[in-house]
């Protein structure tokens, strides 16, 4: 099974999750968040994209 980004989906996450453990279905998750029992995560690590912005805004505001 594979669950898009979509915001129905994001909003409806946890039972989306739920129903893909208690059946046993290998799932594959956008966020990393929602794939407690998934086989694989396709999607961005949003905390890596907040360091990675903190870094860029240093360089920025220090003239590099």
């Amino acid at each position: 099974m594979i669950v898009f980004g979509d915001p129905l989906t994001n909003r409806q996450a946890p039972r989306v999750v739920a129903l893909a453990a208690k059946h046993h279905l290998p799932a594959i998750y956008l966020f990393r968040q929602f794939a407690n029992c998934g086989l694989i995560v396709y999607g961005p690590d949003i905390a890596d994209l907040f360091r990675r912005a903190g870094g860029y805004v240093d360089k920025i505001l220090n003239g590099y």
